[in-house]
């Protein structure tokens, strides 16, 4: 089990090192790490090693996982700034203000009969304006 993980680790890195397109990043990143990856696969034989094997192999897979997700982010970063992705962050542009919620239809409804008798004259008076 030990062997394969380590197979799994070195064929990883030598198929991320020559990539130039995030598409085939993604492809490799999936092949690997993805729900039904190659980890994934190594990984369910881990029912059938002995007591004493599972905490060795499961914290060994573990580093290779968390190793590989690694390679994978500093590869995806290379070949964004590769491509001339603008990456950095400048805090002095103000940011985009997003709607929160929404109006009840009732109240869609009742702007729009007052937009109507407004244009027809009429006046609206809310609250203290009516005593």
């Amino acid at each position: 089990m030990k062997k394969k993980l380590q197979e799994l680790k070195t064929q990883a890195q030598k198929e991320i090192k020559g990539i130039e397109d995030s598409g085939v990043l993604d492809d490799l990143y999936n092949k690997y790490l993805g729900r039904k990856g190659e980890l994934n696969k190594v990984l369910k034989g881990l029912k059938d090693l002995a007591k004493e094997e599972k905490p060795k192999i499961g914290k060994l897979a573990n580093e290779i996982k968390t190793e590989l997700t690694d390679i994978f982010d500093k590869s995806s970063y290379v070949v964004k700034s590769a491509k001339g992705a603008n990456l950095d962050f400048d805090a002095t542009v103000p940011g985009h203000k997003h709607k929160v919620g929404h109006l009840h239809p009732s109240t869609i409804i009742q702007n729009e009969i007052e937009q109507a008798f407004a244009k027809i004259g009429f006046t609206v008076y809310d609250g203290p304006q009516l005593e």
